[in-house]
């Protein structure tokens, strides 16, 4: 088999193996022993799971990097962080609008 033969290949082999994890639904990755307690922790603290946490991040990450990210304004009570509120991008330009 030439080069270009195995390059074809293995592209479509991973892009097979992309598909049928993104048909299941599930992501696994990597951290430091130490990062993933910090996540634990963090998680614990905000009082929720700690893959509920992550999954917000990513997703917030990915409309970001679309550029369509909302503006997300954290509700704090004595110095403690009780919630969130997201305000959408097109409010969001609406309000520079007026300014």
């Amino acid at each position: 088999m030439n080069k270009e033969r195995l390059k074809k290949r293995s592209q479509r082999m991973t892009q097979e193996a992309q598909v049928a994890v993104a048909k299941r639904g599930i992501m696994q990755f990597r951290a430091e022993p130490n990062d993933i307690l910090a996540l634990y922790d963090l998680a614990i603290t905000r009082n929720q799971r700690v893959s509920t946490m992550v999954r917000e991040w990513v997703m917030e990450r990915l409309e970001q990097e679309r550029g369509n990210a909302p503006v997300k304004l954290d509700i704090t009570i004595n110095k403690k962080r009780v919630g969130s509120v997201s305000l959408a991008s097109t409010l969001v330009s609406t309000f520079k609008q007026l300014a």
